[in-house]
């Protein structure tokens, strides 16, 4: 029987009482680049799990639910991993030269992260044709928003920063490039080769 994804949904509830902070606790807690020149970095952790509005927190909680318990049911490790994956990469590109961003907010950078992962995993177990498709087409839309500018699949009050998108989704491979690693290193223990180790 499969267990309960207790990690995923305390995070989701943790991000969705943060929602009914104080508005201005809430933007204290966005990445900002003027309060980390101040010497205050905390936004570069939490101003992903906080968003500009209830449209943004709704949608970015729902993928993330799903795809946290996906992850979730191979390993909560690798959850983890994912998560610190997607979030070190997302703050790499707002803290270089290429991001001119003076705030962030939000879960979708990391949530790519997730999504390549999950993907993966679930390619990884059944083969299905259609997992291949559903990852180019993710990567099409991520390029489309790069070069529009605008969301295709969702409307809030901030604009979206699809490069934050990329970055996440390069988070998520280097995790995919961990597995696969590890499952070359056991493959000679393990006959089927395919195993969540982490």
């Amino acid at each position: 029987m499969r267990q309960l994804p207790l990690l995923t949904l305390a995070l989701a509830a943790l991000s969705g009482l943060a929602a009914l902070l104080p508005g201005e606790w809430i933007a204290a807690g966005y990445f900002d680049r003027s309060a980390l020149a101040a010497g205050s970095p905390i936004g570069l952790v939490t101003g992903h799990w906080l968003h500009a509005d209830f449209a943004h927190l709704g949608w970015n909680l729902l993928a993330f639910t799903v795809l946290g318990a996906i992850i979730e049911a191979h390993s909560r490790r690798l959850l983890l991993l994912s998560l610190l994956a997607g979030t070190l990469v997302v703050d790499l590109l707002l803290l270089s030269h290429w991001c001119d961003l003076q705030r962030y907010c939000g879960l979708s950078g990391v949530l790519n992260s997730l999504l390549a992962v999950a993907l993966f995993l679930r390619w990884r177990e059944t083969r299905a044709a259609w997992l291949p498709l559903l990852a180019v087409a993710c990567a099409l839309k991520i390029v489309i928003e790069m070069n529009s500018g605008h969301s295709l699949l969702t409307h809030i009050s901030w604009p979206p920063y699809a490069p934050a998108h990329l970055a996440g989704a390069l988070g998520g491979l280097a995790v995919i490039g961990s597995l696969l690693r590890n499952s070359d290193k056991r493959s000679g223990d393990c006959p089927g080769g395919w195993r969540t180790t982490l």
